[in-house]
């Protein structure tokens, strides 16, 4: 998926902040990352985004461009309850009680995140701090020139 990073970013962003409009989301997201986004992007992935919802409409009057109308936009009631869930302190802990259930096998960040449902947009550092604090029945691998993290849980004895 090509706009992953700003529907992480967008995600966040109304995380912390609620009902946001659309230009505020919008500046957000320019002033933050890198390369930024176009309006055009930033309305395909608030539009499509199962888990963002369009709140109301706001009527702005500018004195050369007259009228236009602004979308406010929120998250589901029920994203906010599944994120409320993994709390940052609890989320190394519910990683490591993922793969200890997952049982013996290899596993990588991605099959962890669909594992927990998919949709939470952890940082790298939680599974970093997972490699680093891990229990004597997980190993870590690196793999690739970019250096993946691939866990390896052991067969309990």
């Amino acid at each position: 998926m090509r706009t992953t990073r700003i529907r992480q970013k967008v995600k966040k962003y109304l995380m912390t902040h609620g009902e946001v409009a659309t230009t505020k989301i919008y500046d957000h997201i320019n002033e933050t990352m890198t390369w930024g986004v176009t309006m055009q992007q930033l309305g395909n992935v608030l539009s499509k985004d199962k888990d963002i919802e369009q709140i109301s409409e706001v009527r702005k009057g500018g004195a050369v461009s007259g009228g236009y109308t602004v979308m406010t936009w929120d998250l589901t009631p029920q994203y906010r309850k599944m994120n409320a869930e993994f709390e940052k302190a609890d989320l190394k802990e519910t990683i490591l009680a993922w793969l200890e259930q997952a049982g013996p096998g290899e596993y990588v960040a991605k099959d962890i995140r669909k594992g927990l449902g998919g949709h939470h947009a952890f940082s790298s550092n939680v599974f970093k701090r997972v490699a680093d604090d891990g229990p004597d029945w997980l190993d870590i691998k690196r793999h690739g020139s970019r250096k993946t993290l691939i866990y390896c849980v052991s067969p309990r004895s």
